[in-house]
């Protein structure tokens, strides 16, 4: 069963339902980021006149998916981005650009902004 089969969910009392478990906002949000992250579901195709070297391509395409993580999975948890602490975010993108996906960094990063935002 993939991730994306596990996240497919129906709303209830502001918790997904998935399978019969409960599982919270925050931890939807960080396994989709993880998911993002991992198959890099964008990607940039440059024609011949944009040539670029691959290192500089690669990280255009991991900069990219990692935007689309970030905003995605804040929009899950139902919070606006506007009030998340600036410091959180750019925690994430670094995380997400030079350091080797960890899914329990992301539930702490994730917990962090969920808990931020019942308090703002």
């Amino acid at each position: 069963m993939t991730l994306m089969t596990r996240l497919i969910a129906i709303r209830r009392n502001g918790s997904e339902y998935v399978h019969k478990k409960l599982i919270s906002k925050d931890k939807a949000a960080s396994l989709t980021a993880n998911w993002i992250m991992k198959y890099s579901p964008l990607q940039i195709h440059l024609n011949n006149a944009e040539y670029r070297p691959k290192e500089e391509e690669e990280k255009t395409v991991l900069m990219a998916n990692s935007g689309f993580a970030i905003e995605n999975s804040i929009a899950i948890m139902d919070v606006e981005i506007e009030t998340v602490d600036p410091d959180l975010i750019k925690d994430l993108e670094y995380h997400f650009l030079y350091r080797p996906i960890d899914e329990r960094h992301l539930f702490l990063v994730y917990g962090r902004i969920l808990a931020s935002s019942d308090y703002s």
